[in-house]
């Protein structure tokens, strides 16, 4: 007889969790929808002052954040957590710069109401070939010794023309080979 009514207990148990189931099922599938839809809208406009993209590890792998002076940066870091790429626009012009896996400045790129510039740096982190496309007289192309004198030009002059440029280490023309011939 125990069983028997272990039996009709456990049957009305599970009649009634079916009832209540089905009563209430559809009440919590229109809510869960809604939050599921609410989940996936867009915000018309996400304002901070500082945005960070993770992986899924939690490592940092980019940030967009303001300068000290206001300006808008942007990083692009690697799995190692080091800066890789950097965009800037500081005093309203753009910048680039790429960084090796030692977290050194390899390449900028820089474009001005003046006009435009690239330098290359090596191991000695300064710039040893620089082009200058900021000059009004014309561009420049600037190879650099290892204590970051430039000692090499090649140049466009309006007055002389194309020109070859040797500068000493007091940043002095030392010789200086125009198309129209020496000096």
């Amino acid at each position: 007889m125990n069983t028997l009514k272990k039996i009709c207990g456990n049957g009305l148990l599970m009649a009634a969790a079916l009832f209540l189931g089905a009563l209430l099922g559809p009440c919590l599938f229109q809510v869960r929808t809604a939050e599921a839809k609410g989940a996936a809208s867009i915000p018309e406009v996400l304002r901070a002052s500082r945005f960070e993209l993770v992986d899924q590890d939690g490592g940092l792998r980019a940030s967009l954040r303001l300068s000290d002076t206001g300006e808008p940066l942007l990083f692009m870091y690697g799995n190692d957590g080091k800066v890789h790429l950097s965009l800037s626009l500081l005093d309203g012009e753009p910048g680039i710069d790429l960084y090796d896996n030692n977290s050194v400045n390899r390449l900028s790129m820089y474009a001005e109401t003046a006009g435009a510039m690239m330098q290359f740096r090596s191991n000695l982190k300064h710039p040893q070939l620089s082009i200058d496309c900021r000059d009004q007289t014309g561009p420049i192309l600037s190879i650099s010794d290892p204590k970051a004198h430039e000692r090499i030009k090649l140049l466009y002059d309006v007055e002389d023309g194309a020109a070859l440029q040797f500068v000493d280490s007091d940043n002095q023309a030392s010789f200086k080979l125009t198309e129209k011939g020496l000096p």
